[in-house]
């Protein structure tokens, strides 16, 4: 398969978005990769089949987080990556991509737009996501990135589906992360 995109090149872009997200919100925002009890716990994620090639070729080469990545699966941990001694992702700098945007993204259901809450981290208990309406945000010049006026404090939030970096990836073949594990073991 002909390499289509960058992924460090979309990893860099996306981590700086986030940093400017995060500067100008003055807000907590989950980091995608410390929160425990977060997204990172609720399902098995696509990744691009670039992705995959790359998890897979680092747990191949690192047996200490392959090792963790078993414990994890026998321990029915929802996480696989997920190391609860030193509270961090073992794969943090390839995470995929969806990592990396889960809580900044603003998503459509319906006529409602959504997106996760900075005011309630995620604790697998309950939803944390907020729902609002369109007239209730802001569209900056650069068209997706969108400020929902939360009666607390403005959110920052991105449409990750108009970024011009990630029209290439979006075009991949995608696996899920357990499928990856499957193929390593």
């Amino acid at each position: 398969m002909k390499k289509k995109y960058d992924l460090d090149l979309i990893r860099k872009s996306i981590d700086n978005l986030s940093k400017d997200i995060f500067k100008n919100c003055n807000i907590k925002r989950c980091n995608q990769w410390s929160n425990p009890c977060g997204c990172c716990t609720k399902g098995d994620y696509p990744v691009s089949y670039l992705e995959s090639l790359e998890i897979k070729d680092f747990l191949e080469k690192n047996p200490l987080t392959l090792q963790l990545v078993k414990n994890n699966i026998k321990e029915n941990k929802k996480c696989y990556f997920y190391n609860s001694k030193d509270k961090i992702c073992s794969i943090k700098n390839l995470r995929p991509i969806v990592c990396r945007f889960v809580s900044l993204r603003i998503f459509r259901h319906g006529e409602k737009l959504m997106g996760c809450s900075p005011y309630e981290l995620c604790s697998g208990k309950k939803s944390t996501i907020l729902s609002f309406e369109e007239k209730d945000t802001t569209v900056l010049k650069n068209n997706y990135t969108y400020i929902y006026h939360h009666p607390q404090n403005d959110i920052f939030y991105l449409d990750f589906k108009k970024l011009d970096f990630l029209k290439e990836y979006y075009q991949d073949n995608f696996i899920n992360l357990s499928d990856i594990i499957k193929k390593t073991f």
